[in-house]
């Protein structure tokens, strides 16, 4: 738990706000991953995971041409192109790589 001080309580809400990112910015540990939220909701975010991750289940069973071909053939939009679903399988192999890797506590 962290304990952020407030001396000035007559302070308005953007000053306090202001204060307290500079406050993290020196507190929070280096290593630390910040999850990314700017203009993003949170179910936004996971139904691009999971879209992510059906197009990684595809690109297992078929290249990745057929998979945006299956795609386009069941009118679902999946990706614009093939460049950018490769990006995007990558990044879910390295995830899924990772999640293999991490312990559970």
């Amino acid at each position: 738990m962290a304990h952020f001080p407030i001396s000035d309580w007559s302070l308005s809400d953007t000053e306090l706000l202001n204060d307290l990112e500079q406050w993290l910015k020196k507190k929070r540990p280096r290593d630390c991953v910040k999850r990314e939220t700017r203009g993003r909701s949170v179910v936004r975010s996971i139904r691009a995971r999971l879209k992510a991750l059906g197009a990684y289940r595809l690109s297992r069973v078929m290249s990745q041409n057929e998979v945006l071909g299956f795609a386009i053939a069941h009118e679902r939009e999946l990706y614009k192109n093939q460049p950018e679903l490769s990006k995007v399988l990558n990044k879910t192999a390295s995830y899924l790589e990772w999640l293999d890797h991490t312990e559970v506590s």
